[in-house]
C-alpha cells in the first residue's frame, strides 16, 4: 500500500513540476502527454528503491519500527516539509536564470533551485514511503 501511495504522490509532484517547465506548443504537449509520465514513473521507482534501502533500519529494527509507527506525525510533517521545499525551489528568491538557445535566439529561462528541489523530492518520497498510518490501523483491528 505504501509503495502505491508513494509512487502516486511522487508522480503527481513530478507531473506538476513538468507542467511548470513545459513550453506550450504542439511538440511539447505531445512530449508532456506521452513521455513525461514514463520518465516520472521511472524516476519515482528509482526514488522508492533508494528510500526503501535507506529506510531498512526502520523496517527491520522492531523497536525503531514500533516507535516510528506510533509517531507517524513525524512522517506527516516530513511530507509537508518536502512539499514546502518543492515550492520554495520555485520562489523568486531562490531561482536562477539561465540563457538557452531556442531556434537560434538566446532566451532567459528560469531554473529552480536544484538543492531545494532534490531535497524536497527525496524527503517527500522517504516520508511517504515510511508513513505507517495504515499499518497502525491494521494492527489495531487485528488486536481486537
Amino acid at each position: 500500500m505504501q509503495y502505491i501511495l508513494t509512487s502516486a504522490v511522487l508522480l503527481m509532484c513530478y507531473m506538476f513540476f513538468a507542467l511548470l517547465e513545459s513550453e506550450w506548443d504542439f511538440v511539447a504537449l505531445i512530449g508532456y502527454v506521452l513521455f513525461q509520465p514514463l520518465i516520472g514513473i521511472f524516476i519515482s521507482i528509482l526514488t522508492i528503491l533508494l528510500c526503501a534501502i535507506v529506510g531498512l533500519p526502520i523496517r527491520l529494527n522492531s523497536k525503531l519500527n514500533i516507535w516510528w509507527t506510533k509517531n507517524y506525525i513525524i512522517s506527516a510533517l516530513g511530507i509537508l516539509t518536502g512539499v514546502t521545499l518543492f515550492f520554495l525551489s520555485y520562489k523568486h528568491q531562490f531561482v536562477t536564470t539561465q540563457k538557452i538557445e531556442i531556434d537560434g535566439f538566446m532566451q532567459d529561462r528560469i531554473v529552480p533551485n536544484w538543492t531545494l528541489l532534490i531535497s524536497g523530492w527525496f524527503l517527500t518520497g522517504f516520508m511517504t514511503l515510511h508513513l505507517f498510518i495504515f499499518k497502525r490501523k491494521v494492527e489495531s483491528k487485528n488486536a481486537v
